[in-house]
């Protein structure tokens, strides 16, 4: 069994999908690396389930004991080995209006409201075109987005 212990040399242990993930150099000069092998942290030859429709129901990799869906056939309800749960909530359109973390009995809920993000019912950020707004205290911090030529987001500055 391989854990995050005994982990030497060129390797990296994710700890979140329990793999661990070993490194060769195939050219010395240039230092390339490659991924060579990734050792499965969940030891059973079914770590995927799914259902009728192709949905990830199981994952043991990530100690998820059941995924349920929704009409629309996205995630309704996330459920771990150790009784915490992730559900989600969506409108009719498919967008996603509330998340809700539960673990060790407490809750913490997530609410999107058009470009604004409440948790447990206080207001934490804003979205606009140029990057977003975090409250925490009197003072909100500025977010700004520098984009490459092809406009995808390559730094988050405040």
């Amino acid at each position: 069994m391989v854990n995050a212990d005994n982990v030497t040399g060129a390797s990296s242990f994710d700890t979140i999908s329990k793999k661990l993930y070993l490194y060769f150099n195939l050219s010395k000069p240039h230092k390339h690396i490659w991924l060579n092998k990734v050792v499965d942290g969940a030891y059973t030859s079914n770590d995927y389930i799914y259902d009728a429709s192709e949905n990830l129901t199981k994952d043991l990799n990530k100690n998820i004991t059941e995924i349920k869906y929704n009409v629309l056939n996205l995630p309704k309800v996330v459920i771990f080995s150790n009784a915490n749960t992730i559900t989600y909530t969506y409108d009719g359109g498919g967008n996603k209006l509330s998340v809700a973390y539960t673990s060790g009995g407490t809750t913490v809920k997530t609410d999107y409201v058009g470009n604004k993000v409440y948790k447990n019912g206080t207001l934490s950020m804003m979205h606009t075109e140029e990057g977003y707004i975090t409250f925490s205290g009197a003072t909100p911090t500025y977010h700004y987005y520098l984009k490459d030529h092809q406009g995808n987001n390559r730094v988050v500055m405040n």
